[in-house]
């Protein structure tokens, strides 16, 4: 079973490195490689949800909108799956669902996501980090298209003070997120 996990791990993880060098034949391949070998049975449900997450980005990023929303929704599921709660699993699955829903077009799915993933953040004490200042910097984005242009530049405020305030976990610049 360890060796199963292993396995997907290393195939769903293949399969973002393809993606970002543009490949997302071979991607879609090794995600969905990755889901096959871990089966629909309820073990490694750790390792699935983190193959989904993984399926979910390349498929956004390949313009796969149903089968980005179908992966994150069964890792929600999944989540809730887990025989001991794991808030870094949840915030990650949310962070992904945001994103999957902001580009299928569901602003309110996408928003109450993206609080969430705030709320989320702070119970981690994780309000600081790199993962929050792309988190604003994406919903700040998300609020300006709406129209809730107050949020977003608060958002967006949020985000440049994090970058700025020297933690090591910031990082020294935020992709942009374009419309």
């Amino acid at each position: 079973t360890q060796d199963l996990a292993a396995r997907a791990y290393v195939a769903c993880n293949l399969s973002s490195v393809q993606a970002v060098n543009g490949d997302f034949a071979a991607a879609s391949d090794s995600a969905l490689r990755g889901l096959r070998i871990l089966g629909d049975g309820s073990g490694q449900v750790s390792t699935r949800i983190a193959c989904l997450q993984n399926g979910e980005w390349v498929a956004r990023e390949s313009g796969d909108t149903r089968l980005s929303l179908e992966r994150i929704e069964l890792a929600l599921q999944l989540n809730k799956q887990l025989p001991v709660p794991d808030l870094m699993s949840l915030h990650d699955t949310v962070g992904h669902a945001a994103m999957a829903y902001l580009f299928a077009g569901q602003i309110e799915k996408a928003v109450r996501n993206f609080e969430q993933s705030a709320v989320l953040l702070a119970s981690l004490h994780m309000g600081n980090t790199a993962s929050a200042d792309v988190m604003s910097s994406n919903w700040a984005s998300l609020c300006f298209y709406v129209g809730r242009p107050l949020e977003g530049m608060a958002l967006a405020r949020r985000a440049r003070q994090i970058r700025n305030s020297g933690n090591g976990d910031a990082p020294d610049a935020v992709p942009g997120f374009a419309f």
